[in-house]
């Protein structure tokens, strides 16, 4: 797939609707080679492309098909915004780089790349290495995103390549890192890439996602934290530590490090934290992480995911409650505790209790499906509390084998 956005201003004028279709599809049935071909014959004519959007699937690693690619990066100067999806098959991969990397030297103007690399799992070290080689002298971009997923022959020195590039971008103000299934990954990996962080100082959010990384522990979070500390800048905090496989070793521990990572954030907007299936967390670990929120005064969007961790029961809802009454500036609220199983009536009352009085909240969404132990007269008193905070203009609440959705 390749896409492209204009900013031809008469066209945008006079058809207003062409703001909306930033990123189109064209081409979409010829092969791959006469697209690639027929799009930079356009670019020739039409410079002033802004987003540009790539998708190579495994069968489509025609080296010079990513060679013409390359020249039409040298020929749309103007554009700001890359997204790179790499092929499955890592064996075409040194080829792609090679053409790609001389494009990317000429767009000077860039502000946001995005490469993401799929089941890619037999790339190298090297390849890693190339792909940063081509982005890592674009020092004035300010949003990055890069995904790896699967690529588990990766060790610590690519996460030493990785890391490396991210800490040349000083005028970053945007970080995603998405590195699921990486079984490979230790607390070590995470210390390398943590310190990474610590030198963008004009970070403002920063999203980091290890789903299925088995070996995370307490000492990961512990890095990690201390670098989130650091980044004073900080406005947004998105941390996913998912493990659907019940593997990884994060205890209250764990909570309680990542917490002294943000609770010293006076411009701290926007949190949210999964840990869902991580089942050695309980209440102790939400008391810690009640304490850290009621720090984070400013916060305006709050998401806690804790599904499927059964050891939380309705203290660890009455500790995050009680930070409620702090956060005045709350507008949206999610909580999910769906099949945490020890949640009866009276942690419910806790949340009934805690939303109570909130004046700028604008929408929450609560989720304690299959909680079996919550009764339906509790349930129905929540909805009716939650009718009657006067800002909220809509509210989602999920109970056992249905959904409650409803909308003032």
């Amino acid at each position: 797939m390749i896409s492209s956005d204009t900013s031809d201003t008469q066209q945008l004028d006079t058809n207003p609707t062409e703001k909306q279709k930033a990123i189109q599809r064209i081409f979409q049935n010829e092969s791959t080679f006469r697209k690639i071909a027929a799009f930079q014959s356009q670019l020739t004519k039409r410079r002033e492309i802004q987003k540009w959007e790539i998708c190579s699937h495994w069968h489509e690693g025609n080296p010079q098909a990513w060679k013409l690619l390359a020249q039409a990066l040298m020929i749309t100067k103007k554009m700001h915004q890359l997204n790179l999806i790499f092929p499955f098959n890592s064996e075409i991969l040194d080829p792609v780089f090679h053409n790609i990397n001389g494009g990317l030297r000429r767009s000077r103007n860039l502000q946001y790349i995005s490469f993401t690399f799929f089941h890619s799992h037999n790339i190298t070290e090297a390849q890693v290495r190339k792909a940063c080689q081509g982005i890592e002298k674009l020092v004035s971009v300010k949003k990055i995103s890069l995904t790896f997923l699967s690529c588990q022959s990766l060790d610590e020195i690519g996460i030493k390549i990785i890391a490396k590039t991210i800490k040349k971008f000083k005028f970053l103000q945007n970080l995603t890192l998405h590195l699921p299934n990486w079984t490979v990954l230790t607390h070590r990996g995470v210390e390398i890439l943590s310190k990474s962080f610590k030198r963008l100082v004009l970070l403002q959010k920063i999203n980091v996602s290890f789903p299925f990384c088995s070996n995370m522990n307490d000492i990961a979070l512990q890095y990690l934290g201390e670098s989130l500390e650091k980044l004073i800048s900080l406005q947004s905090i998105r941390i996913s530590v998912a493990d659907y496989q019940n593997e990884n070793q994060i205890t209250d521990q764990g909570v309680k490090n990542l917490c002294k990572g943000f609770q010293r954030l006076k411009s701290l907007q926007s949190i949210h934290l999964r840990f869902s299936y991580c089942a050695r967390i309980s209440d102790i670990g939400l008391q810690d992480l009640s304490e850290a929120l009621k720090s984070c005064k400013s916060l305006q969007n709050m998401t806690l995911d804790f599904d499927h961790c059964r050891q939380i029961g309705d203290l660890g809802l009455k500790y995050i409650s009680e930070s409620f009454k702090t956060l005045v500036n709350l507008q949206v609220i999610t909580l999910d505790f769906l099949r945490c199983k020890m949640i009866s009536n009276p942690g419910v009352q806790s949340v009934i209790e805690g939303l109570q009085g909130m004046t700028s909240l604008l929408r929450v969404v609560l989720d304690f499906y299959d909680c079996r132990k919550i009764s339906i007269t509790k349930l129905d008193k929540l909805r009716r509390t939650l009718m009657n905070l006067a800002p909220v203009d809509g509210y989602e609440i999920r109970m056992k084998e249905k959904e409650e959705k409803k909308k003032k």
